[in-house]
């Protein structure tokens, strides 16, 4: 059995995603390799650290078998960093030593967004939102990035690859507004970032498969 990963940012775009936890909404979007899906549980793996057991967390996935790739990394990352942490299979669910608990789940349709209202969550993800066929299920649930007790830095992160069915409906909302790494203010209130990835910048992944981009 392999050792378990103790996972950091790699230099570039995931290290400068880490550092923008005080954003309301990030989107960490690019070619595929760019380490999308690292940064997603990196940032939530810090948002533990930072806010211990008040700290709670749902990522969602389009579909659940889509759920299986973050499901399997997350282990690989999380048994590493947090001795102790536990992934209960019947609830897909992580407890953390400190108190803290992540919800792993799925949404296919805005309907499917009305379990969720009424919940309160500290850190929202959504793996792969140009999956979905627009940002109706993400507007719906922004509301529920909330907190009963003063958690710093409420965050809701999205990653995605450039097409897919809400292509348009996405780089419309993260990308157009305002340049790559440049904070915006929505009508809302709430701030919002678009941190470009590039599997260029993934370079544990170029070394470890030297004919990836091929």
């Amino acid at each position: 059995m392999n050792a378990p990963t103790v996972w950091k940012p790699q230099p570039g775009p995931q290290e400068k995603a880490i550092r923008a936890s005080f954003v309301d909404e990030l989107f960490y979007g690019g070619a595929r390799g760019g380490g999308k899906t690292d940064t997603l549980l990196g940032l939530w793996a810090a948002h533990v650290v930072e806010c211990g057991q008040h700290a709670r967390g749902i990522i969602f996935r389009r579909t659940y078998p889509e759920l299986d790739e973050i499901i399997e990394r997350s282990r690989q990352m999380y048994n590493g960093m947090f001795p102790g942490a536990e992934y209960k299979v019947g609830s897909h669910t992580w407890h953390f030593p400190n108190g803290a608990m992540l919800r792993l789940r799925h949404i296919e349709t805005e309907l499917d967004a009305d379990h969720y209202q009424g919940h309160s969550y500290s850190y929202i993800g959504w793996d792969e939102i140009t999956s979905w066929n627009d940002l109706k299920p993400y507007h719906r649930l922004k509301a529920c990035l909330r907190s009963a007790y003063n958690v710093p830095n409420k965050q809701i992160v999205s990653t995605g690859n450039p097409g897919g069915p809400g292509h348009n409906e996405v780089k419309a909302y993260f990308i157009d507004p305002a340049p790559e790494g440049q904070l915006i203010e929505g009508k809302d209130g709430m701030t919002r970032m678009f941190i470009r990835s590039l599997i260029t910048d993934n370079k544990i992944l170029l070394r470890n498969d030297p004919g990836y981009i091929n």
